[in-house]
């Protein structure tokens, strides 16, 4: 009776393991303005994992102050360095009053070799307020 209850948890632990390894995921914010402006990459954390999807998002409305001046958001951009093939995606607001937000997606594959480890980035640009003109950030 010990033996087999024994084995029953066992095998349940190795299928609860082998499940949690398939299913769990990371998303991590590279950088947040607001639930509109941000920079995400989504990388799956098991071990044959071979792809990550970016996301680049962004809405004219939002505003940063700096000094005497009040911006804008432009636009952001996701960046993936990939053992140096660079790809990236920007997504980029109308104006300083679109408010509509616009996003884009990047999907990368990793390379199945010893090299390098897929990289992400971002950026963003602001406008100042009012005005058309982007400056670079």
């Amino acid at each position: 009776m010990k033996g087999k209850l024994f084995r029953t948890i066992v095998l349940s632990l190795c299928l609860l393991a082998l499940f949690v390894t398939s299913v769990s995921a990371s998303t991590t914010t590279l950088w947040r303005h607001s639930s509109n402006t941000y920079v995400t990459s989504y990388h799956p954390d098991n071990y044959f994992s071979d792809y990550y999807k970016g996301t680049a998002s962004v809405i004219g409305t939002d505003r940063i102050s700096q000094g005497n001046h009040t911006y804008s958001f432009a636009w952001t951009r996701i960046t993936y360095d990939v053992q140096g093939d660079v790809s990236s995606k920007t997504a980029n607001s109308r104006s300083s009053t679109d408010n509509v937000r616009r996003s884009t997606i990047l999907e990368v594959y990793d390379k199945w070799n010893n090299g390098s480890k897929t990289k992400a980035y971002y950026n963003y640009g602001l406008r100042l307020y009012g005005s058309m003109s982007v400056v670079e950030e």
